[in-house]
């Protein structure tokens, strides 16, 4: 009877215990990337841009957001999360920002259909995209335009696109990632006007 009632004890701790921890667990939080690009030309001619690969480097692809604590440090965070994978939330943003850099153009993302109409294609290589809460955001990136008929563009950040974080936040640091991307997208459509009028 004592060994059985020890074992209900026991038992009844054991649910206890679990209860309190799920009590314990804090909720997690989500963010997303988003558009920042302003329109920069009043050209409107329409055009089609096939936007991909864009590729984003492997300690990006998770769904926790990386923090950069020092140089040669990074900080998961458990409870901070993209709202969806980083190789999709970038493209998508990007795609965003170039419709609306230049009116008229008409963005699909890779892997495209047989049917779609992308004379001009871009890809992109993001190797850095993080930063510091209250601090600064980095981003790093490669990309090619390809206009056709052995009409090529490249470029780089030649080292890292800067902006500062305004706040100590998982929130603002998204809203900094997200004008990195603006700022991206502002120079791969440079990148397209000069390899189109080509």
């Amino acid at each position: 009877m004592i060994t059985s009632t020890r074992t209900a004890l026991c038992a009844a701790a054991c649910v206890l215990a679990v209860l309190a921890g799920c009590r314990a667990t804090k909720p997690s939080h989500y963010y997303v990337l988003d558009a920042t690009a302003a329109r920069q030309t009043t050209e409107a001619t329409p055009r089609g841009v096939g936007l991909g690969p864009v590729r984003v480097a492997p300690y990006l692809d998770r769904p926790q957001i990386v923090t950069r604590p020092s140089a040669n440090a990074l900080a998961i965070n458990e409870f901070h999360r993209w709202a969806e994978p980083v190789k999709d939330g970038v493209p998508r943003a990007i795609a965003a920002n170039l419709v609306a850099l230049s009116p008229g153009t008409r963005v699909v993302l890779y892997p495209w259909r047989t049917g779609d109409d992308v004379p001009i294609k871009v890809r992109v290589d993001v190797s850095r995209l993080d930063g510091v809460l209250d601090g600064e955001a980095r981003l790093e990136a490669d990309w090619a335009v390809d206009c056709g008929k052995d009409r090529h563009v490249f470029g780089h950040t030649n080292g890292p696109l800067v902006q500062s974080v305004d706040g100590p936040d998982y929130e603002a640091l998204a809203r900094a990632e997200s004008r990195l991307l603006g700022a991206l997208s502002e120079r791969i459509d440079k990148d397209i006007h000069a390899c189109a009028a080509r």
